[in-house]
């Protein structure tokens, strides 16, 4: 099992692996933005607009062509707002991150799974604010809105 730093360092990655992590990388994004949509309370709605784009070291080292990933737009009737933004995959102690724009304020949000593309190890989403990143917990839906409590 390799992780992200392990990934940044090796010298004899494949252009097939680094293509790999990104398509697992989009996979779990998108599932993870299905589990928030289930989660959010009533009131809210979602939006996957814009995009953010892909285009990491590694995947110019390797010649891998540059990915546009979603936002999540999230929105409540009573006009306040929340997004979710992916960040980057190789990030040092994730496989992973997003950032959280909430009304309680900045989190980020972390796969700390170990890179596993069989997914024999699913995502371990985890949750911080950004301003005290020792207080993550797991991202659950009671996390999810305490977030988007204000």
């Amino acid at each position: 099992m390799a992780n992200a730093l392990s990934d940044v360092v090796a010298e004899e990655l494949s252009r097939s692996y680094v293509e790999q992590r990104v398509v697992d990388w989009a996979n779990r994004i998108e599932e993870l933005f299905e589990q928030i949509e289930q989660w959010l309370p009533a009131g809210w709605r979602a939006e996957r607009r814009g995009g953010v784009l892909m285009d990491e070291e590694l995947m110019r080292r390797h010649g891998v062509p540059a990915r546009e990933l979603p936002q999540l737009h999230l929105a409540a009737s009573n006009r306040v707002t929340a997004s979710v933004i992916p960040t980057g995959l190789w990030v040092i102690g994730a496989n992973g991150r997003l950032d959280f724009r909430a009304p309680a304020g900045q989190f980020a949000i972390v796969d700390k799974a170990e890179t596993d593309l069989n997914r024999a190890n699913p995502p371990h989403w985890v949750i911080a604010p950004l301003r005290d990143r020792l207080r993550a917990r797991d991202l659950t839906e009671e996390a999810l809105r305490e977030a988007l409590a204000a």
